[in-house]
């Protein structure tokens, strides 16, 4: 064995925390890969001697794998991680790297495809060789054409591209970024009328593909295909589809699909050729089963996948094929219009005001690098309590102690819940200031009855808790269903139905009926995976009650526009000489026992001259001439020239 460089003798003494954190801060890959590692009892003796594949074995997506052994390389040469590339590539998200590779780059889309899929984000692309890009299945000429734009970067302006969840070049290429929405890329098939431009330069297989040109010589077709066949290009989405399930088979059951091929028995057409078949690779499969089969090539898939026992492929390939036999009313799908008014609508019932529900819930995953500082909403919310599945969120740098820093959150455990509802809400001051409650372990602190757990750790020991939690908000002495809004937020990927998160979701379902549940998910692929759960398991569509197309910049800026608007300028108290003094929402938050009344308690909360302020005045008056308790509004409208009663 060669004797071990001083860098790696370093790494060795690391224990499996140790790595832990230097995946989670200094590589900065997502947590669900730096919690496998930990999972998987890899410590620094065993990382040293970590390769690529090691980490694509342990289902590490490619493009944090190839991060990881960059660094871990560099690591052990004793350097630390510099980027040639300019700074901000680092920050693209996977959706901006596609639409880069799509829009300047001019790549064949289904290889920005299969860098989506595996997670390609900028940080992680600088980091790629061109070996990384061909074991993508990448052709050499493409992979050459990629790196050598990216070191033209820094030689040009900073290219500007388009928002990360939807790409808006033409109503073909809206669809490109539903990577994991099979039914999308049906319904934009059948909506297209004509063929996109020609893009043989770009096709890796240039004359070979029958994707974006026409061959040259047109030779006689096979006898035994019969009529002619439409060629891919009227066929593009099921294209798209064949590659996107012939992706997901392994070396060997992709060897049996091909060679199944050529049963013309069981696929109900022409056999294929042997001569064709050989050498090619899932989009060249992809490609001849649409110029033998056309638009019935997913039939003679779903054939296949049955005949291999891939059952649970094909069962989810007859359920969107089924699902596309509904025709779309539209001749383009296309986003859903106006996210940023849903999610408006969804936290205030279509007002302008957060007033509509008295209270509101949130359960989150953990969060990303980057996502903190637009989490600044959550302080405007009236929370009741944050059940919090991220165990770093109490420590500096969280998403707890980000919030901490502008109102009042006090730190529970979920065992806290456990005592009768009144005596609860007492001890936990419940209602009066926010129960932030950690749901799955704290990393900040060190005792062993906090640690985060794995989910079967977590199913077996700590589940029961949190439905007590769950059962405990939805009973209606402690809130109103109907005035109780709970949030899902999503600033991570649930990759499974098999996570704490999601066993969370469907208690809350089942405890309220699926009635004021909203999703808020960090991007488009976020939300597919967690709707198509959803409805395998509770057997409804959640589309209507999610938001998913904006940036969390983005529905930070959309909640922080809505009223009342004078907690954002500040609440003023009285002082010495005619002065005013600043009341701090935090402060507030503190003055448990008092209801304070400030000199602009009722200026700026609503647009004086709009209808909900109209509706609102009318509101107030008719409780109070009714004989409800004076309010602090209607001082206010005494107050007014405007204000006497109608």
């Amino acid at each position: 064995m060669s004797k071990l460089t001083e860098s790696e003798a370093k790494i060795e003494k690391w224990t499996t925390k140790e790595v832990h954190q230097w995946l989670k801060t200094t590589v900065n890959i997502p947590h669900l890969y730096a919690d496998k590692l930990l999972e998987e009892e890899v410590s620094g003796e065993e990382m040293v001697c970590f390769k690529k594949q090691d980490l694509l074995d342990m289902e590490i997506k490619h493009g944090p794998a190839v991060k990881i052994f960059r660094y871990l390389d560099e690591l052990r040469r004793g350097s630390q991680h510099a980027s040639k590339y300019p700074a901000y590539v680092d920050k693209w998200t996977k959706e901006q790297v596609c639409y880069w590779l799509l829009d300047k780059v001019k790549v064949y889309e289904p290889y920005t495809d299969r860098l989506l899929k595996e997670e390609v984000s900028g940080d992680c692309l600088v980091c790629f060789s061109k070996k990384d890009l061909i074991d993508l299945q990448i052709k050499h000429g493409p992979a050459v054409k990629i790196l050598a734009k990216l070191s033209e970067l820094d030689r040009e302006l900073e290219p500007e591209l388009q928002a990360p969840t939807h790409f808006k070049t033409d109503p073909e290429d809206q669809q490109k970024h539903h990577r994991n929405s099979p039914v999308s890329l049906l319904q934009t098939s059948a909506a297209q009328t004509e063929p996109p431009q020609n893009r043989t330069g770009e096709n890796p297989n240039d004359s070979k593909s029958t994707e974006y040109a026409e061959p040259k010589k047109k030779g006689p077709k096979h006898q035994a295909m019969g009529p002619e066949r439409p060629t891919v290009n009227e066929n593009r989405g099921t294209h798209r589809m064949l590659i996107l399930y012939l992706e997901e088979l392994l070396e060997n059951d992709f060897k049996k699909f091909t060679s199944l091929l050529r049963d013309s028995k069981l696929t109900g057409f022409a056999s294929i050729p042997h001569g064709h078949l050989e050498k090619k690779d899932r989009i060249g499969i992809a490609d001849l089963m649409i110029k033998y089969y056309g638009g019935e090539a997913l039939q003679v898939t779903l054939k296949i996948l049955k005949q291999i026992d891939h059952n649970d492929l094909a069962q989810r390939l007859e359920r969107n094929m089924g699902e596309m036999a509904t025709p779309n009313p539209k001749a383009v799908p296309r986003r859903e219009a106006n996210q940023g008014d849903k999610l408006k609508n969804l936290l205030t019932c279509g007002g302008n005001s957060l007033d509509h529900y008295d209270r509101f819930v949130v359960v989150m995953n953990k969060c990303q690098k980057g996502q903190v500082e637009n989490l600044e909403f959550l302080s405007k919310l009236k929370l009741f309590c944050v059940l919090d599945f991220d165990p770093n969120s109490a420590a500096p740098g969280g998403v707890c102690s980000f919030y901490r820093k502008s109102r009042v959150a006090n730190l529970h455990g979920p065992t806290q819940f456990q005592s009768e509802p009144e005596d609860v809400i007492k001890n936990l001051n419940l209602g009066i200031q926010t129960s932030w409650v950690f749901c799955n372990g704290r990393n900040d602190i060190t005792c062993e009855a906090n640690k985060e757990l794995s989910y079967k750790e977590w199913f077996r020991t700590a589940r029961g808790d949190i439905e007590q939690i769950v059962s405990f908000i939805c009973k209606p002495e402690v809130l109103q269903s109907r005035t109780t809004l709970v949030i899902f937020l999503l600033l991570s990927p649930v990759h499974t139905d098999k996570d704490a998160v999601f066993d969370t979701f469907t208690t809350f379902y089942s405890r309220r009926k699926g009635e004021n549940i909203v999703s808020i998910c960090e991007s488009q692929s976020t939300f597919d995976k967690w709707r198509d759960m959803i409805k395998d398991k509770c057997d409804c569509d959640i589309t209507k009650q999610a938001v998913y197309l904006l940036t969390m910049s983005e529905i930070n800026g959309a909640v922080m526009t809505l009223g009342p608007h004078n907690q954002s300028c500040g609440r003023s108290l009285p002082s010495s000489d005619s002065s005013s003094v600043i009341l701090k929402q935090k402060d507030e938050d503190y003055m448990t026992a008092l209801d304070i009344l400030c000199e602009n308690q009722c200026e700026n909360v609503y647009d004086e001259k709009s209808t909900d302020f109209q509706d609102h005045k009318i509101k107030m008056e008719e409780e109070f001439y009714r004989g409800g308790k004076a309010k602090w509004w209607n001082f206010y409208f005494s107050d007014q020239v405007a204000g006497v009663p109608h």
